[in-house]
C-alpha cells in the first residue's frame, strides 16, 4: 500500500433528478462517486459493469472511459473527487460498493450551498468508506522511491511553470539520465510525459470548476502561455478543445 498522505478535494457534488443520460464526458481527471435512489441505470467500463441501485456506490476512477445507460429516471447523486498522487493513478475499473445506511441524508448535506463543515465531514467520512471496501491490489504498484515521490509532489507545486529533468534530477540528488531511467520505470511515463499529463488534468479541473477563469488564465495557470499551444496539447489528451471541454455538463 502507499504510505503516501491524501487529501480529499472535492470538485462537484450534486443531486438532480435525471430524466435522461448522456454520454457526457466519458472520461475525467478525477474519481467519480455515483448513487441513485433506484434501480434503473448501469455504467460500463470495458466488459466490466455496475448497476447502479440504492443499496450500491459506484466508484469510478480518475481517467477512466466509461458508457451509461438509463432506462427509467432516478434521483441522481454524484461526488467529484480527487485524493492527490499517487493515489489518483488508479484507472481502468469500476467498483460497486455497499452504501452505508442513511446515504441519502449524506448526501443531501453534500449538495450545492449546503456543503458546508458537516457536508464536508460528510463527504469525506463517505469516500473514506468506499475506500475501505477496496481491495489493496487496486493500489498495487503505487509504491515509489521516495525520490520519484518528492519529484511528483514538486510537480504538484509547481504546475505553473515549466520544469525540466535536470531540476528534478537535482532534487532528487541524481544524475539527469540516472533519474529518467528510475522515474520512468517505477511510473511507466518519463518525467516531461507524467508532468504534461499532470498540468492537463488540473486544466481540466480548472474548466470544470473556475468557470470565471478565461481559457488563457487557465493556460497560464498549468505552465502554458499560449493558448494554441495549450489548446493543441488539451484536445491531444481529452479529444476536445477546452472551450468544447468546458461547454460539455457530466454528472
Amino acid at each position: 500500500m502507499p504510505t503516501i498522505a491524501f487529501r480529499i478535494e472535492v470538485h462537484q457534488a450534486s443531486t438532480r433528478m435525471l430524466e435522461r443520460w448522456g454520454p457526457g464526458l466519458p472520461s475525467r481527471p478525477h474519481w467519480r462517486l455515483y448513487w441513485n435512489d433506484r434501480p434503473g441505470a448501469r455504467v460500463w467500463v470495458g466488459r466490466l459493469s455496475a448497476a447502479l441501485n440504492p443499496d450500491k456506490l459506484v466508484l469510478i476512477p480518475p481517467r477512466t472511459p466509461i458508457r451509461r445507460k438509463l432506462d427509467k429516471p432516478v434521483s441522481h447523486h454524484n461526488i467529484h473527487f480527487s485524493l492527490g498522487l499517487p493515489w489518483d493513478l488508479v484507472r481502468g475499473s469500476v467498483f460497486s460498493l455497499d452504501a452505508p445506511s442513511g446515504v441519502a441524508d449524506i448526501l443531501s448535506l453534500a449538495a450545492p450551498l449546503r456543503a458546508g463543515i458537516a457536508g464536508h465531514f460528510a463527504m469525506s467520512e463517505l469516500i473514506m468508506g468506499c475506500f475501505r471496501q477496496l481491495p489493496t491490489s487496486v493500489f498495487t504498484g503505487f509504491v515509489f522511491d521516495e525520490r520519484v515521490t518528492e519529484t511528483i509532489a514538486h510537480m504538484e507545486d509547481h504546475r505553473e511553470r515549466r520544469i525540466q529533468n535536470a531540476e528534478l534530477a537535482e532534487l532528487a540528488h541524481m544524475t539527469t539520465n540516472a533519474f529518467i531511467r528510475l522515474f520512468t520505470r517505477q511510473t511507466g511515463s518519463s518525467p516531461q510525459a507524467f508532468y504534461l499529463q499532470m498540468r492537463l488534468d488540473h486544466a481540466a479541473i480548472l474548466l470544470i470548476r473556475r468557470s470565471l477563469l478565461t481559457v488563457e488564465q487557465i493556460a497560464d495557470a498549468t505552465g502554458f502561455h499560449d493558448r494554441h499551444h495549450f489548446a493543441r496539447a488539451f484536445n491531444g489528451r481529452y479529444g476536445r478543445s477546452p472551450s468544447a471541454y468546458r461547454r460539455l455538463s457530466d454528472t
